[in-house]
């Protein structure tokens, strides 16, 4: 499922030792979103362990007069902010570029900030896992952890709480380009019980 709305999906350049992989825009339009995602009920956490990783970067820090949010991760929504999932926002509070980890159960959220970790135009490698019981997210940048949210209440496992995987950018004011590019999408799901 791809979704775009006055924004744009484009081929990234790669080279011989990297993938070129999507970049999303949300062009000059002041409401520009793009974003794609497998269907919005594939999942829950539980029943074994949830895995999603990319290889991403975004163009510039969100602020007040150039407000966009973009979403990777574990979402059910690429057109408004996420309300079952867990995932990675970049966003602005206050004019100045704000980076959270999140999961969201039926709109209840439990968010972390990593903002120190992230610069405009550095590409980094995330991995979000949930654990099989789905009490607990773990969000690592290159390999390494750097938050771990233990709200299992807020963690999506219950019916009418599915979600799918994706990443979207969806510009809210200003009418400055903003890009994210993915230079992949990876995810899995080992089970621990069959049927």
């Amino acid at each position: 499922l791809a979704a775009v709305s006055n924004g744009a999906l484009t081929n990234a350049t790669g080279s011989a030792s990297q993938v070129g992989g999507t970049t999303f825009s949300t062009t000059t339009n002041a409401a520009g979103a793009a974003g794609v995602m497998t269907g919005a009920s594939n999942m829950l956490f539980g029943g074994g362990k949830a895995v999603f990783e990319t290889r991403f970067s975004f163009s510039n820090d969100p602020s007040t007069a150039e407000a966009y949010a973009a979403y990777l991760g574990f979402i059910d929504s690429i057109s408004a902010a996420p309300t079952d999932g867990c995932y990675l926002v970049v966003d602005a509070s206050s004019n100045a570029k704000r980076v959270r980890f999140i999961v969201s159960a039926a709109s209840s959220t439990t968010a972390t900030d990593v903002s120190t970790y992230f610069t405009a135009a550095t590409e980094s490698v995330i991995r979000i896992e949930v654990n099989p019981a789905g009490t607990e997210a773990r969000l690592y940048q290159n390999d390494i952890l750097i938050a771990t949210i233990g709200v299992a209440t807020n963690i999506p496992v219950t019916a009418g709480q599915e979600f799918g995987m994706g990443c979207s950018i969806i510009k809210s004011n200003g009418t400055t380009a903003r890009t994210i590019t993915a230079r992949y999408l990876k995810f899995y799901k080992d089970k621990t019980t069959q049927g």
